[in-house]
């Protein structure tokens, strides 16, 4: 049976933990990654990066894509591309590859992975609960982006991230690690960003968040004024309702201060070895800050909560469904 898992903090008195064994981190290129899933038998990873050699039409699409953008390569065809390449790259540098393994102590003098690597690629390729963390930073024309894949069999936790998808972070540790690790992927340093005026909590009707920041993205005045006008009169500000005439403004501003975004999706295995989504919880950066994104009902009406929150409070709002889902 599972641990408990404890994500959360409480103020009551407990006894001493005992010290957890420190998280084991390596850094990985894609060619490396390659050679060990290979050498255990083509571990199947998390990652999203097709195959190339699978024999399945996920071309077809992409060709579509390219031929509707102009020319330009989809990003299925860009990640097959860097998959091949890596392949590529390992086949015709087998002895560096090893070395550069040997010295990460990842397999031994005859090549094979180490137990502790076997190990985690066995977490990696079969969890009890697997929490996918997508992370966009808008930067001027330019998107940064983060992603990690969180699996968890009983109190171990095995991470791998990436922000290019050319270079990997592996690492696994126990559970009582995870909080950390959370809050560390949802840490963004921008400089450049500045604080928002922005009150919270915020509470928007659900239409006018998703129909109405879109009508701002796209020039639409005309169509934010619409959608204001037969909206709920629901919107308010640290508690306080906003008058009609202030909710178009407002919807701009938010849109105009947001530059990020951060999803973790959360799912657990199934005995059919098919994955059931148990939730997600989405963020979004606004100024140099996060809001967290929180559906809810006010009076009947469908409505999105939007609060300020911390890295640190990653962990405490994923506690309940990442509970559930390993009780």
């Amino acid at each position: 049976m599972a641990p408990r898992v404890e994500l959360s903090t409480a103020t009551e008195a407990r006894p001493e933990p005992r010290p957890q064994p420190l998280p084991v981190v390596v850094r990985l290129s894609l060619a490396e990654l390659t050679v060990l899933s290979d050498r255990l038998g083509g571990v199947e990873l998390p990652v999203d990066l097709p195959g190339v050699d699978d024999g399945s039409d996920a071309g077809v699409g992409d060709r579509l894509e390219e031929r509707l953008s102009g020319g330009i390569p989809s990003a299925g065809q860009r990640a097959r591309a860097r998959l091949a390449a890596a392949r590529a790259d390992a086949r015709e540098r087998p002895q560096e590859v090893g070395l550069r393994l040997r010295e990460l102590g990842l397999v031994d003098e005859g090549g094979t992975p180490v137990h502790d690597v076997v190990a985690a690629f066995g977490v990696l390729a079969g969890p009890e609960a697997l929490l996918v963390l997508d992370l966009a930073l808008t930067r001027g024309a330019s998107e940064d982006r983060l992603r990690s894949w969180f699996a968890v069999v009983g109190s171990q936790v095995v991470q791998l991230s990436t922000a290019s998808g050319l270079t990997f972070e592996l690492a696994w540790y126990d559970v009582a690690h995870l909080p950390g690790a959370l809050a560390r992927a949802a840490t963004v340093e921008d400089e450049t960003a500045g604080a928002s005026d922005l009150a919270s909590p915020l509470v928007l009707p659900f239409e006018l968040f998703s129909d109405g920041t879109e009508a701002v993205r796209r020039g639409r005045q005309d169509l934010l004024a619409e959608l204001v006008r037969i909206a709920p009169r629901v919107t308010s500000v640290a508690g306080e309702e906003v008058p009609p005439e202030e909710v178009a403004p407002l919807v701009t501003s938010l849109e105009q201060a947001s530059c990020g975004r951060l999803r973790v999706l959360v799912s657990a295995a199934q005995p059919d070895a098919v994955r059931r989504t148990a939730g997600v919880l989405s963020w979004l950066r606004v100024g140099d800050g996060w809001r967290s994104l929180a559906p809810v009902s006010r009076d009947g009406v469908p409505v999105v909560e939007i609060s300020v929150v911390a890295p640190r409070d990653l962990a405490r709002a994923l506690a309940p469904v990442l509970a559930e889902v390993l009780r």
